[in-house]
């Protein structure tokens, strides 16, 4: 069978610049039509999970409802604030007949020769704004007084492989494809991902990476895919064979076979409210722990078993219980920004956030972990490529408000220095490394720590426990001890656990052991070794404009405690220090970085230093700034700093949403 295709173009409601993974949605509709899924018919799930891609791809009017998820139908719809008008199963077909406007045909598939003609029907039809239905699918739809015309019918097709089938799709449809998000889907009855798929026309594969034949297949469409610009959504038939095909071509998989209504959350506002961080514990010669939640790289663990988490921990008193930094995915303020908002608004200050390994996505960089398909190699091992990755991921860092990432498993020196080169808003690493989970391998890399988690991935808090008692034996008292860790979430280990931890270690070292966020952790480590770290985060730090204290300028996010002059025209901001430090860099975030509007960032504005408060010497000029936030190199000793905005934004007022300094005793 031959179909001529055209290049696709997207419906009005999507917006995908380049350099941004997933395509913004419009915002939804005032009242969005919901059907359960898991109450249709099997052969119809396929088709009402594309007609919500359709339909959302022009305006987000339809919802998926899933009965039986854990965290409950309708949770998600209720925290977004969503009014949803709901359609019984028995109403479905008028569903439909309320869009059929809006959908140009049909594609005909049948699984009889094959499961993966579904994904195969799902690709087809999202070229050509179709609905994929079986045979007696479309015969309930006539029946029904659905009249669909056949735009390509695969029952015809003689293919019975999977290597077959998407080599028909990468011969024949995948130039109408979208080359920047692929979806690897399983090839169960699914419906996760479909809206998103047929609204941008991704093709839809399922390929074995265990088996030769068919990864080489799956690597003609990651051959095409380009690195810093593409990613892959779904699963694979085993976990380290699919991530590591994928990571070996520069790209990440973002973990979502279960992520529901994508063309609907995608669609929210994507301000992120970052919270506020907190100022640092004063150094002394402690034991600072960090412990690492696991599974956030998986967004749609951040949808389900995350929130599930999250509620009972908030029921059961446990919250900000003891410090604990939770992985989420750097993707959130593309697809899922209510879910982000949700984790970040409820935060108390003893919860921080980091991202997954090993930053934008699961990119698994060195494997460490030999499994079938999935040898024991660097995956990550061409520079260029990984520096793509690496300059992707730390634009989504900063979107996100993530300053840590953890590596999956290992890194090379080479691929640790690219990190923390081109991740400038980055602060530390840490490093899984499933082979070695009893050793400190801690590392430093241009000013930044690379620090591995011992133990990794625990679910057990016996394990868990025995190894951070092990590793605090021995500590003379004499300078502070740095320790990271790593919990599985599926085991026992909880906060009130983690809580008895820390006691039963207070109780064996005289009450010096602390567990750290981790902006803490590696502003505490930077302090203690003489490396830059964050000034802004030591508690005294001020910071005085007109007399008036806007010291929260300095908190760490510029989602809060934005300064704004009293008065139109030219304003001074004087940031006085704790002690007497070399400044190496200085960050100023503008309005833009607030979720004002750009013409409001101040335009020109100078940097003072002074050691003693009286004689200002300038370090910096900036004029005509077009950018939402600079980044100031410089080397000299001060205690006192003055931003001279001399040229504010559009309205005359000058404006600052952030600033941080960085510098080292």
């Amino acid at each position: 069978m031959k179909i001529n295709y055209g290049k696709n173009s997207f419906a009005c409601g999507i917006s995908w610049p380049n350099g941004q993974i997933i395509p913004h949605f419009s915002s939804p509709a005032e009242t969005l039509d919901g059907i359960y899924i898991k109450e249709l018919p099997k052969g119809e799930v396929s088709a009402f999970a594309a007609l919500q891609g359709i339909v959302n791809s022009v305006l987000p009017r339809i919802i998926i409802i899933e009965s039986g998820v854990d965290e409950g139908a309708l949770t998600w719809i209720e925290t977004s604030r969503l009014n949803v008008k709901i359609y019984s199963t028995e109403e479905r077909y008028e569903l439909l007949k309320k869009y059929l406007g809006e959908v140009n045909g049909a594609v005909l598939y049948s699984n009889e020769k094959s499961p993966h003609y579904r994904n195969a029907a799902l690709t087809v039809a999202g070229t050509l704004r179709a609905i994929p239905v079986t045979p007696s699918a479309y015969q309930s739809f006539k029946a029904a007084g659905i009249e669909l015309p056949v735009l390509a019918d695969l029952t015809t097709l003689p293919y019975e492989s999977a290597i077959d089938i998407y080599s028909w799709i990468y011969e024949n449809i995948w130039i109408s494809c979208n080359h920047r998000l692929l979806i690897s889907m399983p090839i169960m009855d699914k419906y996760h991902l479909y809206d998103l798929a047929t609204a941008i026309s991704s093709a839809v594969v399922y390929l074995d990476c265990r088996i030769p034949e068919e990864k080489a297949v799956f690597e003609l469409f990651l051959d095409d895919m380009k690195a810093g610009d593409g990613i892959v959504m779904g699963w694979y038939t085993t976990e380290r064979s699919g991530i590591s095909t994928v990571a070996s071509h520069g790209l990440s998989t973002l973990p979502a076979d279960y992520y529901a209504n994508a063309t609907v959350f995608a669609g929210l506002c994507h301000y992120i409210r970052k919270p506020s961080v907190p100022k640092k514990p004063k150094l002394e010669n402690r034991i600072y722990i960090m412990n690492v939640i696991s599974d956030g790289d998986n967004i749609q663990y951040n949808e389900h078993a995350m929130r599930v988490m999250w509620d009972r921990i908030e029921k059961n008193g446990e919250k900000g219980l003891i410090p604990l930094n939770w992985t989420i995915s750097p993707s959130l303020p593309d697809v899922g920004p209510n879910l982000m908002n949700h984790y970040y608004d409820n935060a108390s200050e003893n919860d921080c956030f980091v991202s997954g390994p090993s930053g934008l996505g699961y990119a698994l960089v060195y494997n460490t972990l030999e499994e079938p398909g999935a040898p024991c190699e660097d995956f990550m091992k061409n520079p260029e490529t990984f520096k793509e990755y690496v300059r992707l991921t730390d634009k989504y860092l900063e979107k996100s408000g993530l300053r840590v990432v953890t590596i999956w498993d290992n890194a090379t020196q080479t691929e640790r220095d690219i990190y923390m080169r081109e991740a400038r808003y980055l602060r530390g690493l840490t490093v899984h490394v499933w082979c070695d989970r009893v050793t400190n391998t801690s590392s430093v890399n241009l000013d930044k720590r690379t620090q591995q988690l011992i133990p990794s991935y625990c679910g057990d808090i016996n394990y868990f426990s025995n190894s951070l008692i092990k590793q605090c034996e021995g500590w003379d008292g004499n300078s502070p001890l740095f320790l990271a860790a790593q919990a599985d979430v599926w085991g026992s280990i909880t906060p009130t656990s983690l809580k008895e931890l820390l006691d039963e270690l207070n109780r064996r070292h005289n009450g010096k052991v602390d567990f750290v966020r981790a902006d803490h952790y590696y502003a505490l480590w930077g302090e203690a070794n003489g490396i830059p770290f964050d000034l802004s985060l030591c508690d005294g730090v001020k910071a005085v404009s007109d007399g008036e204290d806007v010291s929260s300028l300095l908190n760490g996010t510029p989602s809060s405690g934005i300064y704004t002059a009293k008065q139109t025209g030219a304003s001074t901001v004087d940031i006085e220090l704790t002690d007497l430090f070399d400044i190496t860099s200085l960050v100023i975030r503008h309005s833009e970085e607030a979720n004002l509007c750009a013409s409001l960032n101040v335009k020109d504005y100078s940097v003072f230093v002074s050691e003693d408060g009286e004689n200002y010497k300038m370090i910096a000029e900036v004029r005509g700034n077009t950018e939402s936030a600079n980044y100031i190199n410089t080397s000299c000793k001060a205690k006192y700093i003055r931003l001279s905005l001399d040229t504010p934004g559009k309205d005359g007022l000058a404006r600052l949403a952030c600033v941080e300094v960085y510098g080292k005793k």
